[in-house]
């Protein structure tokens, strides 16, 4: 009876090897304004304190939660850039793009549709004079998430377009580089396929290329101190991974598996999404989904050290020191022209300095009447949802991350030099404006590591114990 029952404990954690319960999960009209689970039936045991947000009862596999200690005010998933300036917009000082980052309230750049799905998009109603920005999304979780985590966005629509740069990535709070940084999805311009990347202060990372991954390997030094900061990349070789080829078969999901043993992204094109994956799962198995797109094994970089828990980001930026090199958006965009306006906008709304003679990206799609140009510069999003093991989900930090800074990236996803040029103005701007949510984390300094494992390992020693 005692082996029967010592056998029942070693292989209930096994058989949850690879399944992670939901924590989060942002999707229609409440992914704007809801944290943690909408759905209270499937909360059971959450509990709120200085170290964050517990996961109170760890010892099922995969644990259920409940909603009896839901803090009405905690209802704002996602916090939007604040304003470095008083008066002016927050902007993109991430990346140099020629964007003003949006309120919660623009409606031309958040939305929802008729078919329940959310919008984020680059505003392309307005007109743009010159030393101006355009508005546009950024959104990041509100929670930095521990290792044995899984990230899900699934969209019918990503973003592309001359001087578009979106992404969908995972960073540390803090000071960037510091903690790490995950591209899971991420490209510029009208680049044809998805580009993943992984980003490491300081040197001894390295990407592993030896192990089976579908993607296409790249550069292997993940440091920012090398290869012009590109981070170790893999390049997806599947043609549905971006651009207008997604949208035309329909979409499809980005994964990312986030362990101390390894990161793995995959990409599963609509017609390989699994039935299982819903905007209302409640759980994902990672062991259901073949060979990873991308694969970062901790055999030549650990993990552990290099990376901390990470937050989400969503975002899509202008130009900036990857979309906005001229070597990088000629490579699939047309060639730049000498005068840096557009003959089509009608003299008395052109306004243009006295020493611009050339083109650049933010003259030729920034600035002026973008509509048309920027028709495909959205996200279409079924959902974003969070699987974890962890029993705490919560930041280390309460600042701002400064990511990305200084990563300028050319044509081969390397660091160079931006050719075009970033306003700032302390002007007036076009569209709905108004200054960003305060960045707020959860404390997560000394959070438990218990988990469901660890706590059937405790019952084992004891069974153990008596045995003996």
């Amino acid at each position: 009876m005692i082996a029967t029952a010592l056998s029942a404990l070693i292989a209930a954690p096994a058989a949850c090897a690879g399944t992670y319960p939901i924590v989060d999960s942002y999707a229609g009209e409440k992914f704007f304004d809801q944290t943690m689970h909408s759905d209270c039936e499937r909360l059971d045991a959450i509990g709120f304190g200085p170290d964050g947000l517990k996961l109170n009862s760890r010892a099922r596999c995969p644990p259920r939660f409940e909603c009896a200690n839901h803090p009405a005010n905690f209802s704002d998933g996602w916090n939007i850039p604040k304003a470095q300036t008083a008066g002016i917009p927050p902007w993109d000082d991430t990346t140099s793009g020629d964007v003003f980052w949006a309120a919660k309230d623009n409606s031309s750049v958040f939305s929802v549709n008729e078919a329940g799905r959310v919008i984020l998009k680059v505003d392309n109603e307005s007109f743009v004079p010159y030393n101006e920005k355009r508005f546009a999304p950024k959104l990041e979780s509100k929670h930095a998430y521990q290792f044995d985590t899984v990230f899900v966005m699934d969209a019918v629509k990503v973003p592309y377009g001359c001087g578009v740069w979106p992404a969908f990535w995972t960073a540390a709070l803090g000071t960037w580089p510091d903690g790490g940084e995950i591209d899971i999805f991420e490209g510029v311009n009208r680049q044809e396929t998805n580009q993943y990347a992984v980003h490491t202060a300081g040197e001894g990372c390295y990407a592993d290329f030896s192990v089976q991954m579908l993607g296409e390997p790249g550069v292997d030094n993940c440091s920012i101190g090398a290869n012009y900061g590109a981070g170790c990349t893999v390049k997806d070789r599947n043609q549905n991974s971006y651009g207008p080829a997604f949208a035309q078969a329909g979409g499809g999901a980005y994964i990312m598996e986030f362990t101390k043993e390894f990161i793995k992204i995959w990409f599963k094109t609509r017609s390989e999404v699994p039935q299982s994956m819903t905007t209302d799962a409640k759980e994902i198995n990672t062991d259901e989904l073949g060979e990873p797109t991308a694969f970062y094994p901790n055999t030549r970089c650990n993990i552990e050290r290099f990376f901390k828990p990470q937050s989400v980001i969503i975002d899509i930026t202008m130009c900036g020191v990857w979309a906005g090199v001229k070597s990088t958006l000629q490579q699939t965009c047309p060639p730049l022209g000498e005068r840096g306006f557009d003959l089509d906008v009608p003299l008395d709304k052109r306004v243009l300095s006295a020493n611009s003679t050339e083109e650049s990206c933010y003259l030729k799609y920034v600035i002026n009447d973008q509509k048309d140009h920027l028709k495909d510069a959205y996200f279409e999003l079924n959902y974003i949802n969070i699987f974890s093991k962890a029993d705490v989900i919560g930041g280390d930090s309460d600042d701002k991350k400064d990511s990305k800074e200084n990563e300028n990236k050319d044509n081969n996803g390397n660091k160079d030099n931006k050719d075009g040029e970033s306003k700032t103005s302390s002007a007036s701007s076009p569209g709905t404006t108004g200054s960003g949510g305060e960045i707020i984390g959860a404390s997560n300094s000394g959070a438990s590591q218990t988990g469901p494992v660890a706590v059937a390992a405790g019952v084992l020693g004891a069974a153990v114990a008596l045995l003996l």
